[in-house]
C-alpha cells in the first residue's frame, strides 16, 4: 500500500497512522520508515486549544548508559546506538556527548563502581563517571526523526486527532481538516493515549528548576543518589547545557519518594496550566540546589512536566486488534524511545500484521 491523497480535500490513505508526535511517536514513525512502511503521524502542537501538553518541550534531557536496572541499561544502550546513527546523518545538532557523573551512596557504590569510571571533573561528591552519555535537545531530536521519516515513507500532520472511528477493517482518523484512512493505529500519545488509562499506570506531576548563571561552565550531566533523607530518592541535572549570553544554563530535577499523582486528564492540564506552582517539595528542592549550585543566579524559572509510571517500572507495549499502544516511559522516554519503537514495530510485524496477512492469504486460497 502506498501513502496517497484520495481527493482534493485533505483525505489520505496509509497503512499505519501514528497518534502523537512526541518522542515515542516520532521514533515509531522513524522505525516504520526505516522498514519501508508507509505511515502518517498525527500530532498536536504544544498547548493546542489549551489542552495538549508534553514534557519534551524543553532544551535538555539527560542520556546515560549506566542504570541500576539491567533491563533499562540494555534499552538505553540500544537506543543510544540508533541515536548516534541519526545524529551522524542529521544536520540538526540535537545531541552532545558530555560527561555524566554520579554520586553514589554506600548501598549502591560497591556493586556499581566496576561499571563506572573515575570522574574526570572536579564536582564535589560526584566521584564516578559513565562510560557513555550526554545531553540531548528533545524538540530537535523529534525534528531530526521527523525529517528522516518524511524523506522516506511518512507524512506529518501537525493536528490533534479529535476522532478515531472503526471503518471496515481499519480506522478513520479526523484531525482538523484532514481525514486519514489507516489499517493500523500506533497510539503514542503519552498522557493523552490509551496507555495512560491502563489500570497499571499512574501519571505523576513534576517540575524542573532552571537557572542561568553559576560556576559550572563546562557541560556535564549528573545523578546524585546520596540523598539519604528527605523527600527525594535522587537529584539529577544538566549543567551548562546551553548559554544565555555568557551565563551557563542548568536544569535540575528530582525523583520523589512520594510523587504527585494526577488522577485524570483534567488534573494533567491543570498541572501544566498553573497547579505545578503548588509542588509540595519545592522548598526541599531549593535547599538541595543551594548546597550544590555555586555562583550567581541571574535568572531562575520553574517549569512543569509530567510522565507515566507503571507498576512494574517498565514500558507497556500492547495490542488490541489493529490498535497498538506504547508508553509508560517512567521518565526514561528521551533516552530509550528508539529502542522501544523498534520493539513496538517488531511486535506489530510479527504478530498483529503477520496474523492479518496470514488470514488474508488463507482467504484467497
Amino acid at each position: 500500500m502506498t501513502f496517497r491523497k484520495l481527493s482534493s480535500t485533505a483525505q489520505w490513505r496509509t497503512e499505519c497512522c501514528v497518534l502523537g508526535n512526541g518522542l515515542f511517536g516520532a521514533a515509531i514513525a522513524f522505525e516504520l520508515a526505516t522498514r519501508g512502511v508507509d505511515c502518517c503521524v498525527v500530532g498536536a502542537s504544544y498547548g493546542e486549544r489549551q489542552y495538549y501538553y508534553a514534557s519534551h518541550h524543553d532544551q535538555s534531557r539527560l542520556v546515560r548508559g549506566w542504570h541500576t536496572d539491567a533491563r533499562w541499561r540494555s534499552l538505553v544502550q540500544q537506543s543510544l546506538s540508533k541515536l548516534r546513527q541519526l545524529a551522524s546523518w542529521s544536520e540538526v545538532p540535537f545531541f552532545s556527548e558530555v560527561p555524566v557523573l554520579y554520586g553514589l551512596d554506600a548501598a549502591i557504590a560497591p556493586r556499581s563502581s566496576a561499571d563506572l569510571l573515575p570522574s574526570t571533573l572536579s564536582v564535589a561528591g560526584l566521584l564516578y563517571q559513565d562510560r557513555v552519555g550526554g545531553v540531548l535537545n528533545p524538540l530537535r531530536y523529534i525534528g531530526a526523526m521527523n525529517t528522516f521519516a518524511t524523506r522516506r515513507t511518512a507524512r506529518i500532520i501537525r493536528k490533534a486527532a479529535h476522532r478515531v472511528e472503526r471503518m471496515g477493517g481499519g480506522y478513520r482518523i479526523t484531525a482538523g481538516e484532514h481525514e486519514i484512512f489507516a489499517s493500523y493505529i500506533f497510539d503514542a500519545r503519552g498522557l493523552y493515549g490509551r496507555v495512560a488509562k491502563s489500570d497499571d499506570v499512574i501519571t505523576i506531576g513534576k517540575i524542573t528548576i532552571n537557572i542561568a548563571g553559576g560556576e559550572h561552565a563546562t557541560p556535564f550531566g549528573f545523578v546524585d543518589f546520596r540523598e539519604e533523607a528527605g523527600p527525594f530518592v535522587n537529584a539529577y541535572g544538566c549543567c551548562a547545557y546551553a548559554f544565555q549570553g555568557n551565563l551557563p544554563m542548568t536544569k535540575y530535577g528530582f525523583t520523589e519518594r512520594e510523587p504527585v499523582k494526577l488522577p485524570n486528564i483534567e488534573a494533567v492540564n491543570a498541572w501544566f496550566a498553573g497547579d505545578y506552582a503548588r509542588y509540595p517539595y519545592l522548598i526541599a528542592a531549593q535547599r538541595w540546589i543551594e548546597r550544590f549550585h555555586r555562583g550567581s543566579r541571574a535568572h531562575v524559572s520553574i517549569k512543569p512536566c509530567a510522565f507515566t509510571l507503571t507498576r512494574n517500572g517498565y514500558p507497556i507495549i500492547r495490542s488490541e486488534g489493529h490498535w497498538l499502544y506504547v508508553g509508560g516511559c517512567n521518565g526514561m522516554g528521551a533516552q530509550s524511545c528508539q529502542a522501544l519503537a523498534e520493539q513496538t514495530v517488531s511486535v506489530w510485524q510479527e504478530t498483529v500484521r503477520g496474523k492479518h496477512v496470514t488470514r488474508s492469504s488463507s482467504a484467497r486460497q
